[in-house]
């Protein structure tokens, strides 16, 4: 048993471009915690995008679902809910 968690594998994301190669036994901490491309789904309600870790901060940043709040009138929602009140 031992010697299967020490195999060298290649990272489970390694066919959308991660180059990690590592034991079997380091695999669910390098995707969970590491491997830039392992999958999220984003933390913005209503939001159904599926994106990889690297991309995390390009789509919080354009994501139609962030929360903001005007400064004129105090109303609060989405950027996407924004536009439909414009």
């Amino acid at each position: 048993m031992d010697s299967i968690l020490q195999a060298e594998l290649p990272c489970e994301n390694s066919f959308i471009g991660c180059k990690w190669v590592g034991s079997s036994g380091k695999m669910r901490e390098h995707v969970d915690e590491k491997c830039e491309y392992a999958s999220f789904h984003c933390e913005n309600e209503n939001c159904k995008k599926v994106f990889i870790r690297k991309e995390i901060a390009k789509h919080l940043k354009e994501c139609v679902h962030n929360m903001i709040m005007c400064k004129e009138c105090g109303w609060s929602g989405s950027l996407n809910e924004a536009e439909v009140k414009n």
